[in-house]
């Protein structure tokens, strides 16, 4: 019964991120901070093809050391308001859950880069529903970069996998791509940063507004 129980909860976390839309843009690159750098990030997005859906963004990234950061993410999430049903298996009846709107997503997630080319990062989770529904996760990430030689310009590609931790179990995982732009004179100090976050059921759109402090010339 325990592990009918585990497969039933990793189809609900699929279920579910599936119908709330889970946070498909990123706003990242492979390339480290400085110790003691911070990068701060502004951004909103909206997924306007499957479900109306959007989100606003604030970012804080902190370099700890030459190739190693650290993020905190939250995003307060506005979504279609959806009920939904989860059935029934023989006599227990799972009864149904409000997705409403909007929701809180927070992320804190380490980054370990190299050669500002090539980076992975592993954030740790979490959306809350205003019904009280909770949903953890993982979600790794490997970014790739490439800057312009007059760095102005940057284009990312960032390959992810969101992992649902739910009942101290992994439950589904659900595949996703980011495509991002990010534009300004002077990138090691500010930019504009354009993204396309694609996941099953979703393709979201993203404009952010990145600052640097504590750069050292």
């Amino acid at each position: 019964m325990k592990y009918i129980h585990l497969f039933l909860i990793s189809l609900l976390f699929s279920i579910v991120t599936g119908c709330y839309h889970p946070i498909t843009t990123i706003f990242d690159s492979a390339r480290s901070l400085k110790q003691d750098e911070t990068n701060v990030t502004l951004a909103g997005s909206a997924d306007l093809v499957s479900s109306p859906s959007a989100n606003m963004t604030a970012i804080v990234d902190k370099g700890l050391t030459s190739n190693i950061d650290l993020r905190f993410r939250f995003d307060k999430r506005f979504v279609k308001k959806t009920s939904l049903d989860l059935g029934n298996f023989g006599s227990i009846d799972f009864g149904s859950i409000d997705l409403e709107s909007p929701y809180y997503f927070v992320e804190l997630a380490p980054k370990f880069s190299k050669n500002n080319k090539f980076a992975f990062s592993i954030p740790l989770q979490a959306y809350f529903l205003e019904s009280g529904f909770q949903v953890y996760s993982l979600d790794p990430r490997f970014i790739f970069s490439l800057k312009s030689k007059n760095n102005l310009s940057e284009f990312n590609l960032i390959l992810r996998t969101q992992i649902g931790i739910l009942e101290g179990e992994f439950g589904g995982f659900i595949p996703g791509v980011c495509f991002g732009v990010r534009l300004g004179n002077d990138l090691d100090k500010r930019g504009l940063r354009f993204e396309v976050g694609l996941m099953p059921h979703s393709i979201t759109f993203g404009l952010g507004y990145q600052t640097r402090l504590g750069s050292k010339d």
